[in-house]
């Protein structure tokens, strides 16, 4: 249905001066109309101004540009993909017809007409058209979010093997670019391998997740700084497989997407040796997906030439001797011909181009052109600027909404501008939007000298660097003259325009009243890779800070206090500690701000906390000379992020993932992580029991490893049957499990352990010959009490039963 409260606007295209006439006549009150005498004149009209007009009413026979002559430029310049055409002609022939949808006109109506049927035809398909657009627009955002969140995605999980494997920051990155830089080359040197773009930008993508089965070796081998031993090694050798297998269900998923198809080549393969000697299937030549094949020389490359905490970094040219030689395995001799034709741009980072497929904007814009062209194989009108709008209008809402700062931005061409509720507020005036053309100024006063320090700055900004800092003092409606920080964004159409379109910004008042000539606009720009500021500059960078983040904090690190920062730039401990946050009583055992300030690198981590996710970014500053941590905080939601195939994944997924770091991997329970993690979160608990096979090192001996295995498993079963899903089963040692219970009477607790130990003695286990019964001995004490109490209480009362062995003992 049309918008009853919008006068859509129709070109009228004929060069019949009586016939436009009557046209305007019958719809002047319901629409805003336009003329053109003639095809040509339409051309001008809509080259400057199409996206304006809702419908076209075209006629056939007209000198200089007939009808059909004028579709066709419709077609060629995109126009019809947005604006629909209903002809209007006395030449009402089968030939006509014909001609006039297979140019793409939507409507032919016959003159003479009924005015009734032509008012409903032009309304049907102008409210026809709409509902296309806003389908097509609403297709677009969808992948542009999937794309973005997918990315968002991968960035996450990328950073969780990155932060337990004590690699940089850089290294994914750095894998993406060598990766994007390799298959280009590839690509110029041979046919052998015909990926498309889609394919390369996938391939880059996945490139960020083949190390993610690195997540299940314990970090304690991840980060050994001396010689692994060979059981080590295995260890480290398992994260190949490991990472498929955390692929591998997604695989099986209706619809999935040819991205998890890469992202399992990637993860199962990259070791794999062009030789046959690698791991964990031994392919040989192009048995490896060229995928995998591509993605092992960059991870190679990076590798040598980054620092480690087992070894120092190789120059570039010492790799590519290494990698030639065969002293980091084999690989495919035309890939290794790529990378020596790269090595002189990866010496030089400044030197990679702006082309390589692994830059977002790029991806962005190849994901959008496919649902373009989606949209016009199922007749959905669509238009080229929509990625452009779409992009303007989330970069406004970060600056731009009615929030309790005056906010604005403008468009330079036309200059307009456009106010929020507070701007409107502060400089008294009435609209919210302002044209600035002939010669009309802003409608704040702060000066012929900040206007033009605003405009240099301006014309500094890049689409790289597009924030912009400044400090303005501004008279308001004949007030005494106001301190404002003014944070703005440039928003550009492309990351390589020539110039930005629009600003977007806020202006935040600063406390104090201050005459002009009191240094205004000194300030440095934006820029929070700087380490060293002032505490001036500190506090404006928090404040803009905490309109793009989810919380933005100073810490002190060395002794865990969270800093403040007054507008004069004078820091103060505010009594609170960075682990307050958490509800935590003591540091993080992964606290990478400690890190951060140790290193003077930039450090991150994820945080799951009360079932949500936090991305947590750690950035070493100096303010006033003062060494601090500036922390950043991300709120990672289901509704944030999309999986590939358009499912609410992501936060869900990166839970399950850790879920899987906190199971044990024979018996399916809990394991000491997940203890220990529970510890700090709980302050009550109702019980805790102590569950010790006897006898475990003698059945161990005497049947060997694999029965000992089946019979922990059967008998964390055995307990797991028992107890409810409030509870908790861990194997918190080898032989040993605990069990958390949540709001147990006595009587229960006790009877709950007796039929655990009753059900491990009926077990019988496959591989122990001579039928030899389980048994266990059982602690229990019972609560409310901290877990550490309770924990110390059932160890007592846990030997007390051993000394009898099969028995349950409590704490009284």
């Amino acid at each position: 249905m049309l918008d009853m409260n919008k006068k859509y606007k129709i070109l009228i295209v004929d060069d019949s001066r009586f016939n436009r006439l009557v046209m305007t006549s019958m719809l002047a009150k319901d629409y805003l109309l336009e003329e053109a005498c003639d095809g040509k004149e339409a051309v001008l009209i809509l080259q400057e101004r199409a996206e304006e007009f809702s419908l076209v009413l075209l006629d056939i026979v007209m000198p200089n540009m007939d009808g059909f002559e004028f579709l066709k430029v419709m077609k060629e310049c995109g126009w019809l993909d947005f604006l629909p055409v209903i002809m209007i002609s006395s030449e009402y022939t089968p030939e006509n017809i014909e001609t006039s949808y297979r140019l793409g006109a939507s409507e032919l109506i016959q003159r003479p007409y009924d005015e009734r049927v032509v008012c409903h035809r032009i309304a049907n398909t102008i409210a026809l058209s709409s509902k296309h657009r806003e389908l097509s627009n609403a297709l677009v955002d969808e992948v542009i979010r999937e794309n973005e969140s997918s990315a968002a995605m991968v960035s996450i999980l990328s950073h969780i093997v990155e932060t337990r494997n004590g690699e940089s920051g850089a290294h994914v990155q750095n894998i993406r670019h060598i990766t994007g830089l390799l298959l280009n080359e590839l690509m110029k040197k041979t046919n052998q391998y015909p990926l498309s773009k889609e394919e390369m930008l996938q391939i880059i993508t996945a490139s960020s997740l083949h190390d993610i089965g690195k997540m299940s070796v314990p970090e304690e081998i991840l980060n050994k700084p001396g010689k692994l031993t060979d059981e080590e090694f295995q260890i480290i050798k398992g994260h190949a497989m490991a990472g498929a297998d955390m692929v591998e269900p997604l695989l099986h998923q209706e619809n999935a997407s040819p991205l998890i198809r890469m992202t399992y080549e990637i993860c199962r393969w990259h070791h794999e040796r062009y030789d046959g000697r690698g791991y964990p299937d031994g392919l040989k030549g192009d048995e490896i997906p060229i995928a995998a094949q591509v993605v092992s020389v960059a991870d190679v490359y990076d590798a040598l030439t980054s620092e480690r905490c087992y070894k120092p970094a190789h120059t570039p040219d010492q790799a590519m001797q290494m990698i030639r030689e065969g002293q980091c395995g084999a690989f495919h001799p035309l890939l290794l011909d790529c990378l020596s034709e790269i090595l002189d741009r990866l010496k030089n980072p400044s030197r990679v181009s702006k082309d390589v497929i692994g830059d977002g904007t790029v991806s962005s814009q190849l994901l959008v052109a496919d649902v373009l062209a989606h949209s016009r194989e199922n007749g959905l009108f669509s238009s080229d600027k929509i990625m452009q709008t779409l992009t303007r209008e989330r970069l406004r809402s970060k600056f731009f909404f009615n929030g309790p700062c005056a906010a604005f931005y403008y468009s330079v061409f036309p200059p307009v501008l456009h106010l929020n509720k507070a701007g409107r507020e502060l400089f008294d005036v009435e609209e919210s939007v302002i044209s600035l053309g002939q010669g009309q100024a802003f409608p704040w006063d702060c000066g012929a000298q900040a206007i033009e320090r605003l405009r240099d700055k301006l014309a500094a900004a890049t689409s790289g660097r597009p924030l912009v800092l400044d400090e303005l003092v501004v008279n308001a409606h004949g007030e005494a003259p106001q301190r404002y920080q003014c944070v703005m964004r440039t928003i550009w159409d492309s990351a390589d325009a020539q110039r930005y379109t629009e600003v977007a910004g806020r202006l935040i008042p600063v406390e104090g009243v201050f005459s002009r000539d009191a240094g205004a606009g000194q300030r440095e720009e934006l820029s929070p890779g700087s380490s060293a500021m002032t505490g001036r500059s500190a506090w404006y960078l928090i404040n803009a800070l905490k309109f793009m983040v989810y919380n933005v904090r100073l810490v002190d690190p060395s002794d865990q206090s969270v800093v403040e920062l007054d507008s004069s730039g004078t820091l103060s401990k505010c009594g609170h500690h960075c682990y307050d946050l958490w509800r935590q009583t003591s540091q993080c055992d992964n606290c990478v701000s400690a890190k951060c300030l140790t290193t003077q690198k930039k450090c991150a981590k994820i945080v799951f906390f009360d079932h949500e996710v936090f991305y947590v970014v750690s950035q070493y500053i100096e303010v006033d000379g003062t060494p601090l941590v500036l922390e950043m905080l991300t709120r990672i939601t289901d509704d944030a992020l999309l999986s590939e195939n358009g499912q609410q994944l992501p936060s869900r997924s990166i839970a399950d993932l850790n879920q899987k770091l906190l199971l044990d991997p024979l018996t399916n329970a809990y394991n000491r992580r997940y203890y220990d993690m529970r510890l700090r979160e709980l302050s009550n608990s109702a019980a805790l029991a102590i569950v010790n096979v006897d006898h475990f090192s003698l059945l161990n001996d005497r049947y060997g490893r694999a029965a000992g295995d089946k019979a922990l498993l059967s008998i964390a079963r055995a307990i797991g049957q028992e107890i409810r899903s409030p509870d908790a089963l861990v194997r918190y040692d080898g032989d040993e499990f605990v069990i958390l219970f949540d709001s147990i009477s006595p009587d229960a607790f006790e009877a709950t352990l007796q039929k655990i130990r009753g059900g491990v003695s009926a077990l019988s286990i496959d591989g122990i010959e001579d039928g030899q019964p389980l048994t266990v001995s059982i602690g229990g004490a019972f609560g409310p009490d901290i877990p550490a109490v309770l924990m110390q209480r059932a160890d007592e009362m846990l030997r007390k039963a051993k000394k009898q062995q099969n028995a349950v003992e409590l704490w009284s």
